[in-house]
């Protein structure tokens, strides 16, 4: 979408935000809330959400894949980084929502605005409720807004549903749209021979690293740890080759917990000797059944990977039984680093996928260059639905990993931007930027090129050549164990700072 189109849409939409606000500060006032928080993320964490869960999209009409929303009863708050600058305010025009942009002077973070609020109610001799939705944050985050807020007079407020979701279900009136399926797609099994490792044998490995730390009890909340421990795959969320699952893990068994109707009668039976499959909505149960032992229960929580909504299940069930009974353990989650260490098999299948991806990038550079030397007009949509098609012509496509940057002049510098437009067409002078990805049975790719189309500017070659060398620097740089990934990319940008220079994004 140009920003012209999206001036155009968020024009349209405007009306219905402050509708949906008036409605959420309605059920606000209800449960006696000073603020709401609206988070990117879902009941899984993941930052990209399937469409019935895009609540913070839902509510505030941002759509960018990152920006958290902050709702009082008078003003509302969108928080987003210099990626979302631009979109944002477009985005916003018209709803009463302000932009807090992150990094920027006179432009206050979500903490800092909760700081200020909530010294502010102080004064008045009372506390700021602030409700949230327990299933939308990690432990770790909310230990760390609890920390920053409420020695400033900030009080978290958990709430047993989404504030949003009770919007959505009783005012259908505001936007006459029907709640998206959730968690319907197929789910499918990756072969061994793509993992290298079958599920049992995940399964033992899971259970010895359990074994060595004592613990009894293992959720998994996150997708992709699902996703790699049960090598199975679906399409739940656009673009991710994930279903939306919960699991657990105990010394005897292994639980999947999923819309049941999308699981084919022989992957039940394939993996029913070693996998226990579930309704989603037994998640919460499950735990009260698993922790009634005659012997105290270990169970291991890791805080960035856990939301407080898991954790608020145990204490229910610990509640039920006796503190001693259940012992929640914090500590990092075994499948992360188990993950991380690939396997020769995932090694060369993710090397194949990348080469399958080279070859429709270079086929699709090549498209172009042509359709500018035959002096054809070119669009943003014709290059995005080009390389598309090369990467489909490529073995064992899945989909692509996410929606196609093709960018042309002044949209070239929208950092996300993912709507290609049939209405911008490429002109000589211009830089063409070209972010894309595919999703292979074997692995997912990911990479960015910028093309020239006619005969580049002093200002232009220069820009270009600043951000190669800072490439360059980062891909010969020679670093100790234990370096971050912040130190590297302060190295990477040294060169552009020196000349005033900066990008807006991460090193990727």
């Amino acid at each position: 979408m140009s920003p012209v189109e999206l001036l155009q849409s968020t024009a349209n939409s405007a009306t219905a935000i402050q509708a949906k606000l008036a409605s959420l500060r309605s059920q606000m006032t209800a449960h006696q809330l000073d603020a709401y928080l609206v988070l990117s993320g879902d009941e899984h964490l993941n930052e990209y959400v399937p469409e019935a869960k895009q609540r913070r999209t839902w509510i505030s009409g941002f759509t960018g894949s990152v920006g958290d929303v902050l709702i009082g009863l008078e003003q509302a708050w969108v928080f987003v980084d210099s990626r979302y600058y631009e979109q944002a305010d477009l985005q916003m025009q018209g709803t009463g929502i302000q932009v807090s942009k992150l990094g920027l002077e006179d432009h206050k973070t979500l903490v800092e605005t909760l700081e200020t609020w909530g010294q502010e109610a102080s004064e008045q001799q009372r506390t700021l409720r602030l409700g949230f939705d327990p299933f939308t944050l990690s432990i770790a985050q909310f230990q760390e807004l609890r920390k920053q807020v409420e020695p400033n007079g900030v009080a978290l407020v958990p709430l047993p549903q989404n504030l949003v979701d009770q919007v959505r279900d009783h005012a259908p009136w505001i936007d006459q749209e029907v709640r998206p399926p959730y968690a319907t797609s197929l789910v499918f099994q990756v072969p061994d021979a793509y993992t290298g490792e079958s599920t049992a044998k995940k399964l033992d490995r899971v259970r010895e690293a359990m074994k060595k730390s004592k613990i009894d009890i293992l959720p998994l909340t996150k997708l992709d740890q699902i996703a790699w421990l049960f090598n199975l795959r679906g399409w739940d969320v656009s673009y991710n080759p994930v279903f939306i699952a919960y699991g657990i893990v105990t010394q005897e068994q292994a639980f999947l917990f999923t819309n049941l109707e999308r699981i084919e009668e022989t992957l039940r039976q394939t993996l029913s000797a070693i996998v226990t499959f579930s309704p989603y909505e037994a998640y919460g149960k499950t735990f009260h059944t698993l922790v009634r032992q005659p012997q105290a229960v270990r169970v291991l929580l890791d805080p960035r990977h856990t939301t407080v909504g898991t954790r608020q299940l145990l204490i229910d069930a610990r509640n039920t039984l006796g503190h001693k009974q259940v012992q929640l353990v914090e500590g990092t989650h075994p499948v992360e680093g188990l993950k991380a260490r690939k396997n020769t098999i995932e090694i060369a299948q993710m090397r194949a996928a990348n080469l399958k991806a080279s070859r429709a990038k270079i086929r699709t550079l090549k498209w172009v260059d042509d359709q500018v030397a035959a002096g054809a007009s070119l669009n943003e949509q014709e290059i995005a639905q080009t390389i598309e098609r090369f990467y489909q012509e490529e073995a064992e496509f899945q989909g692509l990993s996410f929606n196609t940057i093709a960018a042309t002049g002044s949209n070239s510098s929208i950092v996300h931007y993912g709507t290609p437009s049939s209405e911008c067409v490429v002109q000589p002078g211009h830089l063409v930027l070209l972010d894309s990805g595919a999703q292979y049975l074997g692995g997912t790719t990911d990479d960015t090129r910028t093309l020239m189309v006619g005969t580049p500017t002093p200002q232009q070659i220069e820009r270009y050549t600043e951000v190669l060398k800072a490439h360059i620097n980062c891909a010969l740089q020679r670093f100790p164990k234990g370096t971050t990934g912040s130190q590297l990319d302060g190295i990477t940008r040294a060169n552009l700072w020196a000349i005033g220079l900066e990008y807006g994004h991460g090193t990727g």
